[in-house]
């Protein structure tokens, strides 16, 4: 074979194993398989509310096309000692949208829910059961904003009234 067949068949080697791509995999023959599940148990809806959890984006959100950043999604978690799952509680729950300036918070929302609206609002995920709630708000309460941030803290309330918990302060950018 002469050279240049010899450096055309290399050639046309490397040319066809360009078009060619390995897959990787993500298991290997051996490993274990992930443990079983285990049922826990449930949160009795007698339990009494010993911490919530408040998840949100961290800005607001353009949710119904108007090209105004409006919309703020919330979703609220109820716990109880020493359960290690969410659960929903009669209540009422309290959202609290306030701008931080050197004289304090100036209120710029304040939207609450009861229990029947709550009731409404429960939703169920991979953690657990949660209140989705939304928050649309107008253009005037968004011009109060002036330096484009604020906070917010979350409220429930028990529904007789005997325990409340309030979450920690989250800020949140609006524009």
């Amino acid at each position: 074979m002469t050279h240049f067949a010899r450096l055309s068949a290399w050639c046309l080697a490397a040319c066809t194993l360009l078009g060619c791509q390995t897959e990787k995999t993500t298991t290997r023959l051996g490993d274990p398989l992930p443990p079983v599940p285990v049922e826990v148990e449930g949160t009795p809806s007698d339990a009494v509310v010993s911490d919530i959890v408040v998840l949100s984006p961290y800005s607001l959100s353009d949710l119904d096309g108007n090209g105004l950043a409006s919309e703020f999604p919330i979703a609220v978690y109820l716990y109880a000692t020493p359960y290690p799952l969410p659960f929903w509680k009669m209540g009422s729950i309290r959202v609290e949208l306030f701008e931080e300036i050197a004289e304090g918070e100036r209120p710029i929302l304040e939207r609450g829910y009861n229990a029947g609206e709550l009731d409404a609002l429960k939703q169920t995920n991979v953690v657990g059961r949660f209140y989705a709630l939304q928050l649309t708000l107008s253009e005037d309460e968004l011009r109060k904003l002036s330096n484009g941030r604020a906070a917010y803290r979350v409220t429930f309330e028990t529904l007789s009234g005997d325990s409340t918990l309030t979450s920690s302060v989250k800020r949140i950018n609006v524009r």
